[in-house]
């Protein structure tokens, strides 16, 4: 079996099935129930509606259609009276334009009926997970991302009830994909939730910042393009998926990937140390990830707990490859570096050529900061947080009180090695000792894309 490893244990949430056909409520509520939800159902909106207002849901599942209250009254209804439930949609075919307009209206995610179960099952997932993230937060911050830029929680309260309203300052389109809302902004652009109606799906699409200083706007259009390269030509489970790129003249450049709504590693850290079993499970996610990047001549080079994002199951994605290097290509003038200093390898900062053995130094720091719940190395002056990782090792998870098997000490100190050449240089041997540590904590340990050592590491 190819994907990530996992422990499944029961879902739990609150969801109510809405659809006038008797037949599709059954079979969602058996099957949803079956992975441990409490489902009720109703036959339309107006049914749906006395429901919500008698007891709280955490999710509604509502078909477009339906006699006396149509799906998108229903929603209307919900914003308007300030209910809390989050919405999926479900649409034929041939109501593209609706579903649209559900979404603008507040639904998260459009589905085509009949729906794929296991992409509905991974929806309802994500949802309930930014719902456990948010109540578990004291206060109104961000608790969700997509792509790594958070999100508010989608409803905030108002002074006095009124239908959503789109914001007039977005775009309407964006090449082909009509853009439902702004996830958030960067150094390299802005991104935007949209939809796309050729393939009927929901994508994140990136625009690249306008920067008025024409060097700086060419700086931005290289690296955008070989985040374009470096990601799109890399199709593996844990590397966030590129759709399209466009840099037509006279128009917007950007970048479509897929829509992913997790939890950023660097928030789930910040709630304090994670077992053992747990770092594990992510850290071989990436290593398998950056492996695969590695054998197809990509270096990330900002490998960073903010350019992680964990999914519902714990899939851990990497994201962002905006500064990657890729095989003949350098974006970097010799004796400068480039990404996040507190998670670079020493030969970074010595204006030395790097290969890939620089992403198991960060993946190193990155795993350290799992276990320990604080980075391995002190920043908070530059000048000295370059020392450390040039001179320095990291206080040892021994002496942290971090009780994990022998193993894992051992690939932790491996990794940051100052020196490369004492690093792995085969990284199947790295994912098999987390492999082999996987076993212990009693995880699954297949690769995302099943591969061999490649013939020059044997």
């Amino acid at each position: 079996m190819n994907g990530p490893m996992v422990e499944r244990g029961r879902d739990t949430g609150v969801i109510l099935i809405v659809d006038d056909h008797e037949d599709t409520r059954v079979m969602l509520r058996d099957f949803l129930v079956g992975f441990g939800f409490h489902v009720d159902t109703a036959a339309d909106g107006a049914e749906a509606l006395v429901l919500l207002r008698a007891r709280p849901f955490d999710l509604v599942l509502t078909d477009l259609n339906m006699p006396r209250l149509s799906g998108l009254e229903l929603i209307a209804a919900i914003r308007s009276e300030q209910l809390t439930p989050d919405v999926l949609m479900l649409s034929a075919d041939g109501q593209v334009a609706r579903a649209v307009e559900a979404m603008r209206l507040g639904a998260l995610n459009y589905l085509i009926k009949p729906p794929d179960l296991e992409v509905l099952l991974a929806e309802l997932r994500a949802v309930m997970q930014a719902r456990r993230d948010r109540a578990a937060e004291t206060h109104a911050g961000e608790t969700t991302a997509v792509l790594g830029h958070h999100s508010r929680p989608p409803r905030e309260a108002a002074s006095e009830a009124q239908p959503a309203r789109v914001d007039e300052s977005l775009p309407t389109t964006i090449g082909r994909y009509e853009v439902l809302g702004k996830l958030g902004a960067g150094g390299m652009g802005t991104i935007y939730k949209c939809f796309d109606p050729s393939l009927r799906r929901t994508v994140a699409v990136k625009v690249v910042a306008n920067e008025a200083d024409p060097a700086g706007r060419d700086e931005l259009l290289r690296r955008f393009a070989c985040e374009a390269q470096a990601a799109g030509m890399l199709h593996h489970p844990n590397i966030v998926t590129v759709f399209d790129y466009s840099a037509a003249a006279d128009a917007p450049v950007y970048l479509a990937m897929e829509y992913l709504a997790g939890t950023p590693l660097g928030t789930i850290i910040a709630a304090g140390r994670m077992p053992w079993q747990r770092s594990v499970g992510i850290a071989f996610q990436l290593a398998d990830a950056l492996e695969f990047a590695h054998r197809n001549q990509v270096i990330h080079r900002d490998v960073k707990p903010g350019n992680v994002l964990v999914l519902p199951g714990d899939i851990a994605k990497i994201l962002d490859f905006g500064i990657a290097k890729l095989a003949n290509s350098e974006l970097t003038v010799p004796g400068t570096f480039v990404g996040s200093p507190r998670y670079l390898a020493p030969e970074s900062f010595r204006g030395a050529r790097i290969d890939y053995r620089a992403d198991q130094f960060s993946l190193g720091s990155v795993l350290y900061e799992m276990l320990a719940g604080h980075p391995a190395f002190d920043f908070t002056n530059f000048y000295a947080g370059v020392h450390h990782i040039l001179s320095d090792q990291p206080t040892s998870l021994e002496a942290l009180g971090v009780d994990a098997p022998l193993l894992l000490h051992d690939v932790v100190a491996r990794l940051h090695q100052k020196d490369p050449d004492r690093r792995y240089h085969n990284e199947m041997r790295l994912l098999e000792d987390l492999g082999e540590l996987a076993e212990l904590a009693g995880l699954s340990r297949e690769l995302g894309v099943p591969r061999d050592t490649p013939d020059y590491l044997r």
